[in-house]
């Protein structure tokens, strides 16, 4: 047996199904630590890849030195070129391969451990389509509140340091969406709609979600951590409230429905309408000073809104049976079972 067959062998004898039997904290532990090392090494990574690409960028420079810039029209093409490699790279690698690895030391199925094997009816998604437009205007709202908080005068550099990071993140968003041929707007398709909502959503809500469900045999609490560290791991404080709200938006339509696929079409419909609305604006199609208003009233208007649709996906979509018989929806969606009952759940 050749020497490299060998070693393979080993790390699938040694890995697979290693963390499996050990608790809940430790299996967070452990996810933490893969997300952290695979942060460092995806990093990396996404550096070699430009390197090869544009060699003479310099990107650990420019990389280092992107506090530095004021406005958008300072970086150039192959420098956003470059940052769209390095989204791509890490965000695919510490989400997407990074819950593949943490699914394999578990020993399970992939598809099966974050729900992606379960399809929905049709009506439901476009009750999950209506559910986003309907919160959007709620949305809209709480960003706009968040961006009017004022921390005490006492933590004002702190402040300063969190705005200053905010407008970086906005600065960054601003270079990628600024786009008006179609090979980059597909690209933005592609990055800022389709990857982020299922990368995002495997680790946040099939992974994170999960591990707090089976620990706390609380839904609403699971849901709530999950959206907290889907916000707060953005690092945007005046956008986490209704990146907080959101996260918990997408927790529930996961949770009613049981596949994961209904928190993805709607993190990615969220994204891409962004995307599509800069593109039309970048290429005169709409006029730019076309702005979503946040109108309180409307937020509230909304709100019925949203808990009706939501009731009604809860109440109209089923889930399918696991492979040893179990439902994905076990004590989940019947209100009449009590909450001991909980335990008897097969999801991880």
């Amino acid at each position: 047996m050749p020497p490299f067959a060998y070693f393979y062998i080993k790390i699938r004898l040694g890995l697979k199904g290693s963390i499996q039997h050990i608790p809940w904290l430790g299996q967070l532990l452990v996810l933490l630590g893969i997300y952290l090392i695979g942060e460092y090494i995806f990093i990396l990574t996404a550096i070699g890849i430009i390197d090869l690409i544009f060699p003479g960028i310099d990107f650990i420079h420019f990389i280092t030195d992107l506090s530095k810039i004021k406005s958008a029209d300072q970086i150039n093409l192959q420098q956003e070129q470059a940052l769209k490699i390095y989204q791509f790279t890490t965000s695919f690698g510490r989400f997407i391969l990074v819950s593949i690895f943490f699914i394999y030391l578990k020993g399970e199925r992939f598809v099966e451990s974050v729900s992606l094997n379960k399809s929905m009816k049709l009506t439901s998604y476009l009750v999950v389509l209506a559910t986003v437009v309907a919160s959007g205007a709620i949305i809209s709202v709480v960003h706009n509140w968040n961006q009017m908080v004022h921390l005490p005068a006492s933590l004002s550099n702190i402040e300063a340091d969190m705005r200053f990071m905010e407008s970086q993140a906005e600065l960054q968003t601003e270079v990628f969406l600024r786009t008006t041929d179609v090979g980059g707007f597909i690209l933005n398709i592609i990055i800022i709609g389709l990857l982020a909502a299922v990368g995002e959503e495997i680790f946040f809500r099939g992974l994170v979600q999960n591990i707090f469900f089976k620990a706390t045999k609380n839904p609403h609490a699971a849901i709530w951590i999950a959206a907290f560290l889907f916000s707060f791991i953005h690092f945007q404080f005046f956008g986490f409230f209704p990146r907080l709200l959101m996260g918990a938006l997408l927790g529930y339509l996961y949770y009613y429905s049981g596949s994961l696929w209904s928190a993805i079409l709607a993190h990615f419909f969220n994204n891409v309408v962004t995307v599509i609305a800069y593109y039309l604006m970048n290429t005169g199609v709409i006029e730019k000073n076309i702005a979503e208003t946040a109108n309180i009233w409307a937020a509230l208007a909304s709100v019925p809104i949203v808990l009706l649709l939501l009731r009604y996906f809860k109440q109209h979509e089923t889930a399918l049976s696991l492979s040893d018989g179990k439902r994905l929806d076990d004590d989940l969606l019947d209100n009449r079972q009590d909450e001991s009952n909980f335990h008897k759940r097969d999801v991880e």
